[in-house]
């Protein structure tokens, strides 16, 4: 390569993936003060003072330039010397390389147009791996010249730099692994562009290994392993088994337990790292429950609702009607992205989905709110058909209710108004009815549900809309026929939504929300309002994707007074459970008995857990004190989040979680 076509390959991008953004900046503002000159320059090579330091770089690119400063790698005066020859002055007409140089190859498309078998050949035996790891899913970042591919749990980053292929990547994590990684970024980048790997090389490389129980067993052997080593100072050690086994080919017959393991890896990551993000208590719950799937896993290898699935399998259903009455675009951490629709089943009494979604890094054009204005079963738009009742003559339908985005025969919309019986069948005006229902949906244990649970509130009144500072959203409260409260988390929205959907309380009839697990209990978001129209229709507004057009007449004047009423001086009330305190102290012994080995037992916590009834953890606890194993540890950890989830589940107050 001439120097000028690796001068215009080198993009910042490009160079911040060989270097770091911070170094960058510094030679960035260097080459601005005038800190450079070029000495020297011919067609294949040049010679540039930088800083005080000489730098010789040619063809070759940064990695092989050479600087007499005693910095290692590819130092600032490097990157300013590069900066200097590719914005400075064009060279002089009589240099050869003056004459007009190709077009800089594409790094993302020379991936893409790379041969099979050369990807294949550079692999290696790491194909297999990097399968699993694509399709996870990255973030894609592109300027032409240089490609970023971002991987979020473990961390990894791989850059490709145009024209230099596979070999010449840039890679920032464990040199072990860059082989595996820059794989694993290449099949994302040719995914993106439509390039898939042919199914004899996916089926040589991914041949079928059944999940049995000796590899549940070593599975548990590393998770224990690995909660000491990560909460007394070896993380690093502990990410490298937990992520090797993570894509082993038999953790891809369990996707669920592999997603386990990735988070375990990831938070092992962030404690090596000594980030701030990384919370001992939170990491020692997730590997409680990765221990608990683990451990039933090796009693019962082949039970789908323990291994999970990687896709849904939809089978015919007999003919059904839906009304379409919410839709929600939703976005994952690792940068999955999709819109869900929401339907009930009037004939059935039950509550379904469909789904568009792309995997993190597929699609870059992918946008929820448009896909909100195309076809839904050839029936007409998702946004025209809220509020809709369709005819689906044959539904497919996966086990989870989710139904196929195709279907062999179009929906038909029906004329059918929507109506108060309507929500009356379909809604709840006593929250204690709802909770239970969300509890028999969500299911508890090893079997609990993943996804939201969506179900129609319909309530009495309206009252206080609040904001939680701690957890920086709205909060809108509810009144149920009883009289009791309801605090719904309101989603975040430009021209302060809060408030708008505040004004229009007097017009709605019902709100359909998802009931959310992030964690500590059951969080309750509103997805979309039905609002009684001055006609006396009622209309559905998602609350992410439609206006909230203000409202006329009798109800702005309504509107209108309680804007004059303080809804924001009131700050949201967090209840002070004791018994989910109790909860807390036996994580923070388990984490005091792994990091500080030979702690006496606490025994007035063993005893109010057990007078308080909580029988199973006061043993488990109790045994973990006699024999302090991180089986036994791990132990109290599953069963302290599960009691923590219980009595989330049994709260009754004006709170988030239910």
């Amino acid at each position: 390569m001439t120097l000028e076509a690796m001068l215009a390959a080198h993009s910042d991008l490009a160079l911040e993936g060989l270097a770091s953004k911070g170094l960058l900046r510094r030679a960035r503002r260097d080459h601005e003060a005038g800190r450079a000159s070029v000495l020297e320059r011919t067609g294949g090579e040049a010679r540039v003072q930088a800083d005080g330091q000489t730098v010789e770089i040619d063809g070759r690119g940064p990695a092989a330039a050479r600087c007499d400063c005693p910095a290692t790698g590819i130092c600032r005066h490097i990157l300013l010397a590069v900066l200097a020859l590719r914005d400075g002055p064009s060279p002089p007409p009589d240099t050869p390389e003056a004459s007009p140089a190709p077009a800089p190859p594409n790094a993302a498309a020379d991936v893409a147009a790379l041969p099979e078998d050369a990807l294949a050949a550079f692999a290696g035996a790491d194909l297999s791996a990097a399968l699993r790891i694509a399709a996870e899913g990255a973030s894609i970042e592109d300027d032409g010249a240089g490609c970023h591919v971002a991987f979020p749990e473990p961390k990894g980053r791989v850059t490709f730099i145009a024209g230099q292929g596979l070999a010449g990547a840039a890679y920032k994590g464990p040199k072990t692994r860059r082989r595996l990684y820059v794989t694993a970024a290449a099949l994302c980048l040719r995914m993106a562009a439509g390039v898939a790997l042919s199914d004899d090389r996916r089926r040589n490389a991914e041949p079928e290994t059944p999940l049995d129980t000796a590899f549940c067993h070593a599975v548990a052997d590393t998770v224990t392993r690995a909660v000491p080593a990560v909460l007394t100072g070896a993380a690093d050690i502990a990410q490298d088994l937990l992520f090797d086994v993570a894509i082993s080919a038999r953790a891809a017959a369990a996707p669920r337990l592999a997603a386990h393991l990735r988070g375990l890896a990831h938070a092992a990551d962030l404690a090596a790292k000594r980030d701030v993000a990384f919370d001992p208590i939170a990491f020692l719950t997730a590997a409680g429950n990765a221990y608990a799937l683990v451990t039933a896993l090796a009693q019962t290898p082949g039970d789908p609702a323990l291994t999970g699935t990687l896709a849904r399998a939809y089978a015919p259903d007999a003919p059904m009607s839906l009304w379409l009455l919410a839709a929600v675009p939703w976005q994952t951490a690792s940068g999955a992205r999709g819109l869900t629709v929401y339907g009930y089943a009037p004939e059935t009494g039950t509550w379904h989905a469909t789904t568009e979604a792309r995997a993190a890094g597929i699609d870059p054009a992918f946008d929820a709110a448009r896909e909100y204005g195309r076809g839904v079963w050839a029936a007409g738009t998702a946004q025209a058909l809220m509020g809709r009742r369709l005819r689906l003559p044959a539904p497919r339908i996966a086990p989870d209710r989710q139904i196929a985005r195709t279907l062999p025969e179009p929906a038909v919309p029906l004329d059918d108004p929507l109506d108060t019986a309507v929500l009356e069948a379909a809604g709840f005006d006593d929250w204690g009815a709802w909770r239970a229902y969300v509890r028999a949906e969500a299911r508890q244990g090893l079997r609990r549900r993943a996804t939201p649970v969506p179900a129609m509130l319909l309530p009495r009144r309206i009252t206080d809309l609040t904001f939680d500072d701690l957890a920086q959203h709205d909060r809108l409260t509810v009144i149920d026929r009883s009289g009791a409260p309801l605090a719904l988390i309101l989603p975040p929205g430009k021209n302060d939504l809060a408030a708008r959907v505040h004004a229009v309380a007097g017009s709605i009839r019902a709100i359909v929300v998802e009931a959310r697990a992030p964690g500590r209990g059951t969080a309750v978001h509103a997805v979309s309002l039905i609002r009684a129209q001055p006609d006396g229709a009622l209309r559905v507004v998602n609350l992410t994707l439609d206006p909230i057009k203000p409202p006329r007449g009798g109800q702005a004047a309504l509107a209108h007074l309680r804007a004059l009423i303080p809804t924001r001086s009131a700050p949201v009330t967090r209840r002070d459970d004791p018994l989910l305190r109790l909860t807390t102290r036996a994580m923070e012994a388990m984490h005091d008995l792994v990091t500080v080995p030979g702690r006496p037992p606490d025994r007035a916590l063993i005893r109010t857990m057990a007078d308080v009834g909580l029988a199973s953890l006061s043993e488990a606890l109790d045994r973990a004190y006699a024999d302090p194993t991180p089986a036994t540890i791990l132990a109290v950890a599953y069963l302290a989040s599960e009691v923590r989830a219980a009595l989330s589940a049994a709260d009754t107050e004006a709170v988030t979680e239910i």
